[in-house]
């Protein structure tokens, strides 16, 4: 999976989402950056987290409004 990824889209990239022990170890094996993001399974009373993320946002448009700033 991690090749097909990279293969496609790049060697740069960042992958949002809202588990760490799942979403953020796709991002390291990846070399993207992780965006952690409190809508869902991970709540700010879980942090700190590994890997440790990039990005900790309430969602997916803070994340890109937060990115694109």
């Amino acid at each position: 999976m991690v090749g097909l990824i990279r293969d496609r889209l790049g060697g740069d990239g960042i992958v949002v989402g809202d588990r760490a022990d799942t979403d953020g170890r796709f991002a390291t094996a990846l070399g993207y950056r992780f965006a952690l993001v409190f809508s869902g399974v991970t709540t700010e009373a879980d942090l700190p987290v590994e890997p440790e993320p990039w990005l900790v946002a309430d969602d997916l448009l803070e994340v890109v409004r937060r990115t694109l700033a």
